[in-house]
Order: C-alpha cells, then sequence, then structure tokens
C-alpha cells in the first residue's frame, strides 16, 4: 500500500539546521518550513552542532561540510557517537567525492549540493524520511 506522508506527518518531523553562512540557513530554513516540516533549531558551526544536537534531539540534521570551529564530518562522526540512529544530510558547496564518500563512510544518509533546486532538496528530506523502517 502506498502511504503518502500527510502535513501532519511532517509538522511532527524536525530538522536541525547546521550552516556557517547566514544566507544558506535563512535559504534552508524557508525550504524546510515551507515543506511542512518544524524547524527544530540552527546553529553556525560544528562545536555548538554537538552540542545543541544532544538538547534538540532532532529527527533530521541538515550539515554543512566546511565550516569553522570543527567540520561538518567531525561534526558528524560525534553526533553518531551518542546517537547511532541520528539521521543526517551533508550539504556541500561542491562535488568533491572524496568528501562526500568520508561523510558517508562516517554515517551521513546522504550528502546533497546547496545548489540543487529547491524541489530536489526538498525530495532528499523526503527519502530519507521514507526509507525509515516503521
Amino acid at each position: 500500500m502506498d502511504r503518502r506522508e500527510t502535513q501532519t506527518d511532517k509538522a511532527s518531523k524536525s530538522i536541525f539546521l547546521v550552516d556557517d553562512d547566514p544566507f544558506i540557513r535563512l535559504l534552508f530554513k524557508r525550504v524546510v518550513i515551507q515543506a511542512g516540516y518544524t524547524l527544530a533549531g540552527e546553529c553556525d558551526n560544528g562545536e555548538d552542532a554537538v552540542t545543541l544536537y544532544s538538547a534538540l534531539k532532532p529527527d533530521l540534521t541538515l550539515l554543512d561540510v566546511s565550516m569553522p570551529n570543527m567540520n561538518g564530518v567531525e561534526a558528524l562522526e560525534k553526533i553518531r557517537k551518542t546517537d547511532r540512529e541520528a539521521r543526517v544530510v551533508m550539504l556541500t558547496a561542491t562535488a568533491d567525492q572524496d568528501i562526500i564518500q568520508t561523510a558517508l563512510n562516517a554515517g551521513a544518509k546522504k550528502c546533497i549540493r546547496k545548489d540543487l533546486p529547491l524541489n530536489e532538496i526538498v525530495e532528499t528530506i523526503h527519502s530519507v524520511f521514507s526509507t525509515e523502517a516503521p
């Protein structure tokens, strides 16, 4: 049976946004909210991301790869040490296959370029939630 995610289902899913670029955070915040999800919180560096993740316990984290203080892959590794079930989608401005593979090996569900069309970003978020076990 094909079950479509309802607006209520989406609103019950929280997304944590981590990026050092305020414009990217604003853009992704709008995308998340317009797609019907709840914004759990946001921050601009990896160290804060690790601390806030534990407090927020989001359903999904959108995590920038390149940030000051602690990069996204390091933050991902620390988050996954505290929560093996953490769902993280890495955001990158480049298509560097080594970085993407490193992030996937560290436990990222997906890696997406920040310049993807907005509908593809939303589809990526939907796909991460739709592949979870019932």
